[in-house]
């Protein structure tokens, strides 16, 4: 089982999120992070989340070959887990790099690839602790082919006022198909028209599904950016003033 208190199943990722940013950069979030009315109840920061075990993320999409890190959070202190998945379309990455459906070790962490297309489940069964604690991740894994769309936004519509030589901004990329699922996957290659307009450093994740591009504007003039996976394309037209 895995307890949530208060806490519905969406609110229960925002907080955990919040919590291991928290404790990763070891500083005092504050109330900005979460100043929202939990069921109804007292505004709330991270201060006041409850959560017994989850694993994290709770559900993802992502394409067959690649690989997703999965992660528990506790606040009780207990990490580690026993994993097993389910499904043709998974496997677990064991530490020796081989892929089997369980992990004999006590892990926090663990990786998931994509074998096959269609849906699999992750769960973990906690170790220590005075109570037995369970919590699964579903996802759904798809041929590359499926990807269908590119969506770009950040620029589109366009901004009240333009870009402006040596003020950054970002571009970000979702990719789908034709269901309209978003996925865990990042084009395979951009292009800019005229290089001496803008400066494009390679992307990272945002939010799971999401690639963020650090767009520079280095002269004024037009140019277009080119995002591309596969034979799918997404262009964003852009005019930076001085």
């Amino acid at each position: 089982m895995h307890s949530k208190g208060t806490l519905t199943r969406g609110t229960r990722t925002w907080a955990a999120l919040a919590l291991i940013a928290a404790s990763a950069a070891c500083v005092d979030l504050g109330p900005s992070l979460g100043e929202f009315n939990l069921d109804g109840g007292p505004v709330c920061n991270a201060s006041c989340y409850q959560i017994d075990f989850a694993v994290f993320p709770e559900q993802q999409n992502f394409l067959r070959g690649d690989s997703l890190e999965l992660i528990t959070f506790s606040t009780k202190g207990v990490n580690d887990a026993m994993w097993s998945s389910s499904g043709a379309a998974i496997a677990l990455v064991r530490p020796d790099g081989s892929l089997d459906s369980t992990i004999a070790s006590a892990q926090q962490r663990v990786w998931v690839k994509g074998i096959g297309a269609g849906t699999g489940t992750v769960r973990a069964n906690a170790v220590g602790g005075s109570a037995q604690f369970t919590d699964s991740s579903a996802v759904f894994v798809a041929d590359s082919s499926a990807i269908s769309e590119m969506l770009a936004y950040g620029l589109a519509p366009p901004p009240a006022s333009p870009p402006k030589v040596g003020v950054a901004f970002f571009v970000d990329v979702v990719l789908l198909d034709t269901d309209r699922r978003s996925y865990r996957a990042m084009p395979t290659g951009w292009s800019v028209s005229d290089t001496a307009i803008v400066r494009v450093t390679p992307p990272t994740y945002l939010q799971d599904r999401t690639s963020r591009y650090s767009v520079m504007p280095k002269h004024a003039g037009n140019t277009t950016l080119t995002f591309s996976f596969l034979d799918v394309r997404k262009t964003v037209e852009i005019t930076v003033v001085p």
